[in-house]
């Protein structure tokens, strides 16, 4: 009988120690967004995006950017992002640490302001404290110098045009022959006018 029961506890015993060295699986499930940043802004101008991060999970995470200068660079190969940004002359802000807690969503605003022109490609991470789960966006960056203020309108003037769904472009195209016809009649009254005075 003690044999029999020597059995079943050392049964009951290496069930219990066999559930205690089984790793339990649990996925880290972290997702960002947008997947891209772009900041259009002149020399010593800060502008900022705002990025989500969403997880499965309570959890800290922990931020960090990376920056390369060379445009030949393919910008998925994250190798070649060796800089940080002060080498660069940027400073790029956001929340170094953060911590999800009840919503499971954070809204997280980047700033960036750089010293000097150009177009800089970086990437920001966001990876967990106690594991090795990341997530990471693209950004892009092309500062102008102060004085090209006019010029970084333009370019903010046809960046929105070009984000207009195609129905809107397309109605606004029938619309601008119009505009155009009109516009040439009333240049053509009031040079007539001056050629008759």
């Amino acid at each position: 009988m003690t044999k029999k029961l020597f059995l079943i506890l050392l049964s009951i015993f290496l069930f219990i120690f066999s559930i205690f060295l089984i790793n339990l699986v649990s996925a880290v499930k972290i997702g960002i967004s947008p997947p891209k940043i772009e900041f259009n802004s002149s020399t010593n101008e800060k502008t900022c995006q705002k990025i989500f991060i969403n997880t499965n999970y309570r959890q800290e995470l922990i931020g960090n950017d990376r920056w390369t200068k060379s445009l030949l660079v393919y910008k998925n190969d994250i190798s070649q992002y060796d800089k940080d940004a002060k080498d660069l002359g940027l400073k790029l802000e956001y929340a170094k640490k953060l911590t999800i807690l009840d919503d499971l969503k954070k809204e997280i605003e980047v700033c960036l302001t750089a010293e000097k022109e150009g177009k800089y490609n970086g990437a920001l991470f966001y990876n967990t404290e106690n594991s090795i789960a990341g997530v990471g966006i693209w950004i892009f960056a092309d500062i102008s110098e102060e004085k090209n203020y006019i010029s970084r309108i333009n370019a903010k003037v046809v960046e929105a045009f070009s984000n207009l769904r195609y129905e809107k472009t397309e109605n606004m195209l029938i619309f601008l022959p119009v505009i155009l016809f009109v516009f040439l009649i009333i240049l053509l009254i009031i040079k007539r006018r001056r050629v008759e005075r």
